[in-house]
């Protein structure tokens, strides 16, 4: 590759890399998102107390053809036994992408159940209730609150930011000082820099094969490496060469 547009190349990922975090931090740091159901068939002690609780009319139930496609497909999930809290409720997790994920493996939009009412009205957060009407049975769907970041943000924002500063910083200073005598190591960290860049993807790789990666990766992934290119050239490489010269003299 020509010296110049690799160089270029360089500082353009250097510039992306910081840049794509603060335009769009939530594909970053939540690319996957879990969302969780209750569901109670009306066979249930759950199901009748809670249709009494949070005031639902059963002439209003709908129908599960009704749903949209990702709803439908959730509510055919497979369910799994609630042991706590009242009898009957089964628990369904589905994991939805963020809007910005370019390729989503698991569902492209979070389920949209019924949400007819709430046990708690007053409350300013908390769990809602909708009637679900399949195979001639009805069953109440509970639909709870998703628990982002939070106040954790303001944690994780700063130390995932400043690595990939530092990253992209480094980046370019290698660009600088070895796109001529060593154009195979600015490839190597620009590749590196890239696969930062898709880090959304990658983690949504991860999930395909069963990784949970916490948000805490994308930091660590970025100071890796920096420490991994530093090793490599620094004391393995030297170190190698070295022995080579030695072996044939």
């Amino acid at each position: 590759m020509n010296s110049r547009a690799l160089l270029i190349a360089a500082f353009l990922v250097g510039i992306l890399l910081p840049g794509a975090l603060i335009a769009s931090p939530g594909v970053y740091y939540v690319p996957l998102e879990s969302h969780s159901y209750g569901v109670a068939n009306e066979s249930t002690v759950a199901f009748h107390t809670t249709v009494g609780e949070a005031d639902l009319d059963r002439e209003d139930a709908t129908a599960v053809s009704d749903l949209s496609p990702a709803t439908q497909r959730a509510f055919d999930e497979p369910r799994s036994e609630l042991t706590d809290g009242e009898s009957g409720w089964q628990a369904v997790t589905v994991t939805v992408c963020h809007d910005s994920l370019l390729v989503c493996p698991v569902y492209d939009e979070p389920p949209d159940f019924p949400r007819d009412g709430m046990t708690d009205p007053g409350a300013r957060t908390g769990n809602s209730y909708g009637l679900v009407e399949a195979d001639d049975e009805q069953y109440v769907v509970e639909t709870r609150d998703v628990t982002s970041l939070g106040f954790g943000f303001f944690v994780v924002h700063p130390i995932a930011l400043s690595s990939v500063i530092l990253y992209a910083f480094y980046l370019g200073l290698t660009a600088i000082h070895y796109h001529d005598s060593q154009p195979a190591r600015v490839v190597g960290c620009t590749g590196y820099g890239v696969l930062l860049l898709c880090w959304p993807l990658v983690v949504a790789a991860g999930y395909t094969l069963g990784l949970n990666m916490s948000v805490l990766y994308l930091p660590v992934a970025a100071l890796g490496g920096i420490g991994a290119t530093a090793l490599w050239y620094g004391v393995i490489r030297t170190r190698l060469g070295r022995a080579v010269n030695r072996s044939c003299q």
